[in-house]
């Protein structure tokens, strides 16, 4: 559960990185 929270929020900060 916990795994799957954290790809997510990595995923989510790599794709708001990458807008910035």
């Amino acid at each position: 559960m916990w795994t799957e929270a954290h790809q997510i929020l990595s995923t989510l900060v790599e794709h708001v990185e990458q807008t910035n």
